[in-house]
């Protein structure tokens, strides 16, 4: 089943060390989503306590503000993860879509800020990619519940 989600996604290696990793990730369709959703969140809260630590340490006013936006994009990122939670709880696989595409425009929004000089020197791009890797595997496993 591994194999078959990862394959839909744009980056299956990082996908298939997600799902093949843990011997807690579940079999079924409906634990794989609640496990990645979980992942995704985790994730997400992780980043916005890196951005914190980097608001405050960052001596560059630009830097600043491009950490403080993205703050506020992962702010939205939780609450969309949060309803993404209900949703497949409530069986509602389209929600999950919605609120788990709403992440990736949120991720997105992000990192566009950081493309002009100056450079982010931290691990905020990697973070990003992370959990828009994260959330390409929810939005794989949402299509295929919705069938």
């Amino acid at each position: 089943m591994e194999k078959n989600i990862c394959s839909r996604t744009p980056n299956s290696s990082f996908c298939l060390d997600v799902l093949e990793s843990d011997l807690r990730v579940p079999e079924s369709l409906l634990g794989l989503a609640q496990f990645t959703i979980d992942l995704a969140h985790i994730n997400a809260t992780e980043t916005i306590k890196l951005i914190q630590s980097l608001i405050k340490q960052t001596k560059n006013p630009q830097l600043k503000q491009r950490y403080t936006s993205c703050s506020q994009n992962y702010d939205i990122a939780i609450g969309d993860l949060d309803q993404a939670k209900t949703d497949l709880s409530s069986r509602d696989y389209g929600g999950v879509n919605v609120e788990t595409t709403g992440v990736l425009n949120e991720i997105r929004d992000c990192e566009e800020r950081f493309e002009g000089a100056p450079a982010d020197p931290s691990r905020l791009p990697k973070r990003n990619k992370d959990l828009e890797n994260i959330c390409s595997i929810i939005l794989v496993i949402s299509n295929i519940m919705s069938q």
